[in-house]
């Protein structure tokens, strides 16, 4: 019995933990796009909102190492890599999204769409993965945790797709650099 309530606890501060942890990256990505807003309705500076985007890239980045301390019973533990690739995945975007707003590259900004896409499926896989292993639907089979392969290549190709449709027409200034910055983002995300 002892075991079982010890185990219970450590399930539901595992759960409190996490919880938190989402809570804090819903968070800073509802301040991110806050400040996006006042910055496009004209209310703050480029150079403001560029300000509070450094600050937050690094709350973000912080944020995504705290996964790293959680300690997920065995069956959590494919969900907690799913959620953290998310974070990661949603920092590379908003990197991107900032180089944009610096230099007006659109391929950056291409990048920055494709990589929200990527953290929006990570995030998904997760929260279900989360879900079944919680419903008893998921066990742990005692092996080292990878994030699914089954969809990826798809979803990357569909991510690359949506940067080159982004590029503009052709002949277009910057067009062939947009281009071949979708293949090289497309080549290192592929399975």
């Amino acid at each position: 019995a002892y075991a079982g309530d010890a185990a219970r606890q450590r399930g539901l501060q595992f759960g409190a933990e996490l919880e938190a942890l989402q809570d804090d990256v819903r968070r800073l990505q509802a301040g991110f796009y806050s400040q996006v807003a006042l910055w496009e309705e004209g209310s703050i500076t480029r150079e403001q909102m560029l300000e509070a985007h450094g600050a937050h890239l690094a709350e973000l980045a912080e944020a995504a190492g705290r996964y790293g301390g959680l300690d997920p019973p065995g069956i959590f533990g494919g969900s907690v890599e799913l959620l953290r690739l998310s974070t990661l995945a949603q920092l590379e975007s908003d990197r991107h999204y900032v180089e944009w707003l610096r230099t007006g590259d659109a391929a950056a900004r291409a990048r920055s769409d494709a990589s929200l896409q990527e953290s929006l499926e990570y995030e998904l896989l997760g929260l279900a993965e989360f879900q079944a292993a919680k419903s008893g639907a998921r066990t742990h089979e005692g092996g080292q945790f990878s994030p699914p392969r089954a969809g990826l290549a798809e979803a990357v190709e569909r991510a690359a797709r949506a940067m080159e449709e982004r590029c503009g027409p052709a002949g277009s200034a910057g067009r062939q650099e947009c281009l071949d910055g979708a293949r090289e983002w497309r080549a290192g995300h592929l399975p």
